[in-house]
């Protein structure tokens, strides 16, 4: 597979940031720009500015939310940030604090496939060592080993359908040889999208301060996502079966996926279909939802996000609102 080739970007992000750094600030910058550090200066620039060939071209699909605009209304949903996107109408629907910096916990997984799906052939045997053991207690995993031998794309149905962090530690060091390297790469594309308020350190989500994002940013990494259809393929999965070695046995592992939209847990409001999503859960995140559906009378389609929900029926009930409103664009 060839890689992604980022200098371009690289060099639009440079240019930015001397346009900034010659002109510097001037009185009339509106009321939305005021408080962005300059990373989100230069993304507010490359999203929005119509002097911009690179920009327009960027954000002329998008359902665009600049920071500082209001929420879509007051004291309905109880998660910490909501964003509904009408990506067929390029519309933003609905949203609460969608540029608010949040844990994401395993809503992580949907740039780490990202990121494995751009630069890896899945077919390729997994490196599993040492780093795939995982100290924190009380944490969801495939209970993958040392030694085992599975492929690629066996971590990554572990790691998106079966929530594993063990899983998706072994997708990280198999395509970028370490935590590390991979998280730089997570980092990387991010920016590349626009997703300027987050930051990665781990392909799993598991907490750590520096490892955070926004709504906003969910939204433009899962739209990303979704462009990918092995991507849509895996986080759509309902169950996956399949077999691997360790040592003299064949382990048969079958893994269902957490998303209730999905498994049939929950059903999706009349009018609506979900098509594919990723959950999370951590003690600090709260219980986070990313998901995919589409009002077939329409055929529109829609990304909603959901982050820090303080129960994981108040998740889905709040979802649901959200999918409500997408019925009726």
């Amino acid at each position: 597979m060839i890689k992604r080739k980022t200098g371009f970007l690289r060099a639009v992000a440079l240019m930015l940031t001397s346009v900034i750094v010659l002109t510097g600030c001037k009185n009339e910058t509106s009321a939305a720009m005021k408080g962005l550090s300059i990373e989100n200066n230069i993304a507010y620039d490359y999203v929005l500015s119509s002097t911009l060939s690179t920009a327009k071209g960027f954000a002329a699909e998008l359902g665009v939310s600049p920071a500082g605009s209001a929420n879509t209304e007051e004291g309905v949903l109880s998660a910490s940030a909501a964003l509904l996107v009408d990506i067929t109408a390029g519309k933003v629907v609905y949203q609460k604090n969608p540029h608010m910096k949040l844990y994401p916990a395993s809503t992580t997984k949907i740039l780490t496939g990202l990121v494995a799906l751009e630069n890896a052939d899945i077919s390729q045997v997994a490196t599993i060592d040492e780093s795939i053991k995982i100290d924190e207690s009380n944490v969801w995993i495939c209970d993958l080993r040392v030694g085992d031998v599975i492929t690629l794309e066996q971590a990554l149905y572990g790691a998106i359908v079966n929530s594993g962090n063990d899983a998706a530690i072994i997708v990280a060091t198999t395509v970028a040889g370490s935590i590390k390297a991979f998280a730089d790469m997570m980092n990387e594309r991010a920016l590349e999208i626009g997703a300027t308020n987050s930051h990665f350190v781990n392909p799993h989500g598991l907490t750590n301060e520096q490892h955070y994002t926004t709504a906003y940013d969910l939204y433009l990494i899962f739209n990303e996502a979704i462009k990918n259809s092995e991507f849509v393929k895996i986080a759509s999965t309902v169950k996956y079966s399949t077999s691997f070695t360790r040592g003299k046995y064949t382990i048969v592992p079958t893994w269902t996926n957490g998303n209730q939209f999905i498994n049939g847990s929950v059903t999706a409001p009349n009018g609506m279909k979900v098509i594919c999503g990723k959950t999370g859960y951590t003690e600090a995140a709260g219980y986070c939802l990313v998901i995919l559906s589409e009002s077939p009378s329409t055929g529109h389609r829609f990304i909603s996000v959901i982050l820090n929900a303080s129960k994981r029926e108040d998740l889905y009930n709040q979802m649901s609102y959200l999918l409500e409103k997408a019925s009726y664009q």
